[in-house]
């Protein structure tokens, strides 16, 4: 199981991480100080509560597949668009990849 973060630790993320903007996501990366992997999906703009928790599960999936390789003291938080639904499992698995590899995380 992956941790997610607290809203403090989200809080210090945006003052301090490395932003990366993609396409449909964008992620905020930074260091933690000690502990595993974590991270958080924060959909941004997406009023029904449905989607954001669609929106969420699809980020988390694609997340766990990379659990054997996420490295420790990191922390990442994962800004979705509703546009996200439109994409299949493997095209938001993709997207996460690529966001954590032009961001160091992997």
């Amino acid at each position: 199981m992956i941790d997610s973060l607290s809203s403090n630790e989200i809080k210090k993320l945006f003052k301090t991480g490395k932003r990366i903007r993609g396409k449909d996501l964008s992620l905020i990366a930074g260091e933690s100080d000690s502990g595993p992997f974590r991270f958080a999906v924060l959909p941004a703009k997406v009023k029904l509560a449905t989607k954001r928790n669609a929106i969420r599960r699809a980020v988390r999936e694609a997340v766990r597949s990379f659990r054997k390789i996420l490295p420790g003291k990191r922390t990442a938080a994962i800004i979705t668009s509703e546009k996200l639904l439109l994409k299949s499992k493997e095209e938001i698995k993709n997207s996460v990849n690529k966001l954590f590899e032009q961001s160091g995380i992997l």
